[in-house]
């Protein structure tokens, strides 16, 4: 069976067609990067985060939920 995607692949794979790095998006959203792999390990975020990355990459909320699944 296929892994699921998540939404950090969606983001993950936003940042890299972008040229962008995670630390960067640490930064934009004023977290730790430490926080970010945190969020990563756990396939948890808060909203308010989500939104912050949405609006920085300029994408829907659609869009980096796409292809994504609750379990």
């Amino acid at each position: 069976m296929a892994e699921k995607t998540t939404i950090f692949d969606n983001i993950n794979g936003e940042l890299r067609r972008r040229h962008l790095t995670q630390q960067d998006l640490a930064k934009t959203i004023e977290i730790d990067r430490r926080t970010w792999s945190k969020w990563q390990d756990k396939n948890d975020m808060p909203a308010s985060a989500l939104l912050q990355i949405a609006k920085w990459l300029n994408v829907t909320l659609d869009y980096l939920t796409r292809d994504v699944h609750a379990e």
